[in-house]
């Protein structure tokens, strides 16, 4: 079905490295980890959200704060590997940035929680 509706096209689909496939995923793994060790440092308020943004929403509604989160991380990560056939080193960039972003925000959580000793 796929290759019919890219043959419709005339065109076929730019190659992205298996990497990129893996960050992607990787990246949006991250977010839900620290989507998850965030509503529980909030509810066992041991940690705050640094966001006031999100924090606000947090209050009002953790699960639309969610999925907000979510949908935007997906959607950022949905244009970078969209652009990548067209700019590989930018995409490269923001992919390592925001993958060592989320590395050290999960460590940091996880810091927070086990200094509170529920962890």
């Amino acid at each position: 079905m796929g290759v019919a509706l890219l043959s419709l096209w005339g065109r076929a689909a730019p190659a992205r490295p298996a990497w990129l496939r893996m960050a992607v995923v990787w990246i949006l793994a991250a977010n839900g980890a620290d989507l998850g060790l965030t509503v529980w440092g909030l509810e066992l308020r041991v940690i705050a959200e640094a966001n006031p943004i999100f924090a606000r929403m947090m209050a009002i509604s953790p699960v639309l704060a969610g999925v907000l989160k979510m949908g935007v991380a997906a959607g950022a990560l949905w244009f970078l590997y969209r652009v990548y056939p067209r700019n590989p080193r930018l995409v490269t960039a923001g992919v390592a940035v925001v993958g060592i972003a989320m590395a050290i925000v999960l460590i940091m959580h996880a810091d927070w929680l086990r200094a509170a000793g529920v962890m």
